[in-house]
């Protein structure tokens, strides 16, 4: 018999292997509910309520500055007493104008976006927690963090087991949990030495330090630093308030300007081509 067997701080350090094992499928499914069903519902919440007020009124700011400059643009023209070209003004503010329509059209998505996410089906409580489950278990079995001698089939599975969790496809993770328990395998030659759990047990304090860290940081950016905010129905409100005054004033900033805009072509019709 091996001495791995009798060896006094086998059992210890095995003990602690597992519950470093067991510890770091509780964060890495903490670390995935956060990247996808906290961020996604987070997010969708922002942006009904306080982001599609930032659209508006990012909309009226992209026609106020392209008010702006297609007004230089004709100015600069009757200055230099040269025939204005409405066409070649329009293609060079599209093209100038160009990344901001983009932000613009992105800004849009996400309203629609948040829109489905509102409409569509929740988990119950005890759907959540199977499917969190669910996914612990197959995390422990296919998390390549877990297992860095994964096979081909097995790193495609664990990509079906993400996808599936992403959804909140409880039906499919037990699909994928019964295909993972028929394929499930266990090598132990070589890597019940003393050595290799030492070796693994660091492994596995270093990667939940690492994730830990990562999910702080994830924690301070958008849309989880807007959690507290987003629970104040009065500071939602306040914001609200400011932006419709701001998407007041901006709309007549572009009135103004049209109106000025107007003006000024009447005032040199011959100028145009």
């Amino acid at each position: 018999m091996s001495n791995i067997f009798t060896h006094p701080k086998y059992e210890e350090l095995l003990n602690k292997l597992n519950k470093l094992k067991d510890q770091m499928t509780y964060i890495l499914e903490d670390r995935a509910y956060l990247m996808s069903h906290k961020f996604a519902s987070l997010k969708a919440e922002y942006v009904i309520k306080i982001g599609a007020y930032e659209c508006d009124l990012f909309k009226l700011e992209c026609k106020i500055a392209r008010a702006k400059r297609k007004i230089s643009m004709i100015q600069a023209a009757i200055n230099r007493q040269i025939v204005i070209d409405m066409d070649e003004i329009d293609e060079k503010l599209d093209e100038e104008f160009k990344i901001y329509m983009e932000e613009l059209e992105k800004m849009i998505q996400d309203k629609h976006i948040a829109n489905h996410i509102k409409n569509c089906k929740k988990l119950t409580e005890e759907e959540s927690w199977r499917l969190k489950r669910n996914f612990r278990r197959l995390a422990k079995k296919l998390h390549p963090d877990l297992n860095p001698e994964l096979t081909e089939e097995q790193r495609a599975l664990w990509m079906r087991v993400k996808s599936a969790y992403e959804i909140g496809d409880i039906e499919m993770l037990q699909v994928l949990s019964e295909i993972a328990d028929r394929d499930d395998q266990i090598d132990t030659e070589e890597k019940s030495s003393i050595e290799y759990i030492r070796e693994r047990i660091q492994i596995f304090e270093n990667k939940i330090l690492e994730i830990l860290d990562e999910m702080d940081k994830m924690r301070g950016r958008f849309p989880f630093n807007q959690e507290e905010l987003l629970k104040d129905e009065g500071r939602v409100r306040i914001r609200q308030r400011e932006l419709k005054q701001e998407i007041a004033m901006a709309r007549d900033v572009l009135k103004g300007l049209e109106a000025y805009m107007l003006m000024l072509m009447s005032d040199t019709s011959g100028y145009y081509h």
